[in-house]
């Protein structure tokens, strides 16, 4: 886990509270001294610096996703390295994450759960257009502005880090968060499009149902039901759901990505 940066200089920004965790980053409400604005800064773990070619991979990825200009995708202003510290400038939001709203908020209603889908499936539709895969689409991956619109994060972040954690690439390892991961890739298959679609579909799900599709105890556990077991039609957690609905949730989860 890395130690608390706030009051830490990064190139032009001034790190500020500590705003999100996870398990591989930290993100900070910082100020940009050179035009004076707030901006949220992604700062990886600095062993990766470390690392064989990580510079030249830090580079390529973030290029990529900051090439990517949708209204529904959080855009990338700057990155860098400073003291061997990789850092990623973006916009900062101050609406929340999606899974900070579904816990401390009622379910959203239909009209609502509608918008945000819209809203973060325009913009998975863009990004895979432009060849980007994201591979860790999850709630908190999806952040919203004062006025409630969603926006996706974090696009290249999974693939960068992804290298870094066991040394393979996109074939050879089970890559993403456990209970949004689509079967291909917890066989640690080659992933395109179709298993962002897949993690896309369990976002809809809790969104619709307040509950995930799969729910385990143990990783394992959630490997078996992701590969084996067929979630719940949404219309029996939640009755007043058209039935219509489940017809859509049993084809973007499919265990068959050529069924997506």
């Amino acid at each position: 886990m890395q130690h608390n940066l706030t009051g830490q200089q990064l190139g032009s920004y001034k790190l500020g509270d500590l705003i999100g965790m996870g398990g591989m980053s930290a993100v900070y409400e910082s100020y940009q001294t050179t035009v004076r604005r707030k901006v949220a800064v992604k700062v990886l773990p600095p062993q990766f610096a470390q690392q064989a070619d990580y510079a030249e991979r830090f580079e390529r990825e973030v290029q990529l996703a900051a090439l990517l200009e949708h209204p529904h995708i959080l855009p990338i202003y700057d990155h860098g390295t400073d003291e061997g510290i990789s850092y990623i400038v973006m916009r900062l939001l101050t609406g929340g994450t999606l899974s900070q709203r579904l816990e401390f908020f009622k379910r959203p209603s239909l009209r609502e759960a509608l918008q945000i889908l819209r809203q973060i499936g325009s913009g998975l539709d863009y990004a895979h257009k432009q060849n980007i895969i994201h591979r860790d689409l999850k709630a908190s991956n999806v952040l919203f502005d004062t006025e409630g619109n969603a926006y996706l994060g974090d696009f290249g972040i999974a693939k960068l880090l992804q290298v870094e954690k066991s040394g393979l690439t996109t074939t050879g390892q089970a890559m993403g968060t456990p209970a949004y991961m689509s079967p291909e890739q917890w066989r640690a298959e080659s992933v395109d499009a179709r298993a962002d679609i897949y993690s896309l579909g369990v976002i809809a799900y809790i969104l619709l149902t307040d509950e995930l599709p799969f729910q385990a105890s143990t990783p394992y556990a959630m490997m078996h039901k992701h590969l084996h077991e067929n979630a719940k039609p949404p219309s029996l957690v939640q009755p007043n759901l058209p039935p219509a609905v489940n017809s859509v949730m049993n084809r973007v989860l499919a265990k068959d990505p050529t069924v997506r």
